[in-house]
């Protein structure tokens, strides 16, 4: 059995909230028989912030720590930022472990509400993932 990325980017009060939304709809769209390689797959989740004084968009801090994987040094990565990187590389590749998630804020949670509606909303915005067992 393999392990596949994955990520999930969803909505709701508190972080416990959007994780159960995020399994739920990766259970519906990948079904429930286990081994999807999705966020359904995970037991729990690990909140961590982005490096300091970083304004990096969650798209780049989830790269960098899949890039770290194979090589911590990557010239993807910033070099300020290659050791935050390689800090959550164990917890990102262990497909049965907890996945990581990040909160989006600012611009980045502004636009992503809008594009899907909850502009205007009080919910809060997570990203999701990690490794998973397919």
């Amino acid at each position: 059995m393999g392990g596949t990325n994955f990520t999930h980017v969803v909505a709701g009060k508190t972080a416990d909230d959007a994780f159960r939304k995020a399994q739920q709809d990766a259970e519906y769209d990948y079904g429930h028989s286990g081994y999807t390689g999705t966020v359904a797959e995970k037991p729990g989740f690990r909140l961590i912030e982005g490096p300091v004084k970083c304004r990096a968009k969650s798209d780049d801090l989830v790269n960098w720590i899949a890039e770290s994987e194979c090589n911590e040094n990557a010239p993807a990565i910033p070099k300020q930022h290659r050791l935050w990187a390689s800090k959550h590389v164990k917890q990102y590749t262990d497909k049965w472990g907890a996945a990581l998630a990040i909160e989006l804020t600012g611009k980045e949670k502004a636009e992503w509400k809008k594009l899907n509606n909850l502009k205007g909303t009080q919910a809060r915005v997570f990203v999701f993932f990690g490794v998973a067992s397919c």
